[in-house]
């Protein structure tokens, strides 16, 4: 139970930062209305990004918006194909670490 009120504590301090980000940016370029737009645009993606949870690189609806993004890391390969192993690497519980 007390995992599950740390996520929700997490997921709401996000929450509540990304609408403080938000406010913001918009009362500082509030006449500057492409600049705000742009911003806004970046506030949106970067939320939707969090709130995906997918796993690190480029997401699959920033490659949709430009398809011209590319990201690799090795690490994705070993998290795809040994995840186990991987979990553990994270954690520093093996002698292995990653420098790509």
């Amino acid at each position: 139970m007390e995992e599950n009120s740390n996520e929700d504590n997490a997921r709401k301090y996000v929450e509540r930062k990304i609408g403080e980000i938000r406010k913001s940016a918009m009362s500082l370029f509030l006449g500057e209305q492409e600049i705000a737009r742009k911003l806004n645009k970046i506030i949106d993606e970067t939320e939707c990004f969090i709130n995906q949870c997918e796993i690190p690189g480029v997401v699959t609806r920033w490659k949709q918006i430009n398809p011209q993004l590319l990201y690799f890391d090795c690490a994705f390969d070993i998290m795809e194909k040994c995840p186990d192993f991987y979990t553990k690497m994270s954690r520093g519980l093996t002698d292995i670490h990653l420098s790509c």
